[in-house]
């Protein structure tokens, strides 16, 4: 009789955690950055949103599910704009029935010099630009590169791209999730 109370207990709390956990369309009807957004693909099986507006180029939202069960929620866009190439990339997480920012923890090797802009460190900028040289045979200099982050549909691997946000686009490094937050890696 005991190990049959337990079963049920533990059944009904397995039951109550699945009803209470957030779909990626449930964070993105809360934090979402909907500007200008003009429609949305979700992947409700891979915690992910494909979203474009009135820009070129796209942007994405997705869940990361940490050890911790606190789930890390990211929003990315790219894309042309004043001046071509935008960037933008936000990381928060919930606590409570409020969301923090965590988007400076999260990239290691990237600075944010305006609120969610990043850019790569000069260190690791360097470190990137020979990857994009050496794969394209191009001689470029850090002016010359433009990047972007682009989030995994499938697994929870984020790459810094270069390119024209295709799937042919230049991978240069990877931002690797380890079930609590990501370790850099550049592109072989």
């Amino acid at each position: 009789m005991k190990k049959i109370m337990v079963l049920a207990v533990l059944l009904v709390s397995s039951l109550v955690a699945a009803q209470s956990k957030k779909t990626v369309l449930d964070y993105w009807k809360v934090v979402g950055n909907k500007i200008n957004v003009s429609e949305y693909a979700a992947d409700l099986k891979n915690d992910y949103i494909a979203y474009s507006g009135g820009w070129e180029g796209g942007g994405e939202f997705a869940i990361w599910r940490r050890k911790n069960g606190i789930d890390l929620i990211g929003d990315s866009s790219y894309g042309c704009g004043p001046g071509c190439f935008i960037s933008r990339v936000k990381f928060v997480e919930p606590r409570g029935t409020k969301f923090v920012d965590v988007t400076q923890k999260m990239l290691p090797g990237m600075v944010f010099p305006a609120a969610d802009n990043p850019s790569l460190s000069p260190a690791l900028e360097q470190k990137i630009l020979a990857v994009y040289n050496r794969k394209t045979g191009e001689k470029y200099t850090t002016e010359q590169m433009s990047y972007y982050l682009k989030f995994p549909r499938l697994g929870t691997t984020i790459t810094i791209q270069s390119g024209e946000f295709s799937d042919s686009d230049v991978v240069l490094g990877y931002y690797k999730f380890n079930g609590t937050g990501f370790v850099f890696e550049l592109a072989k």
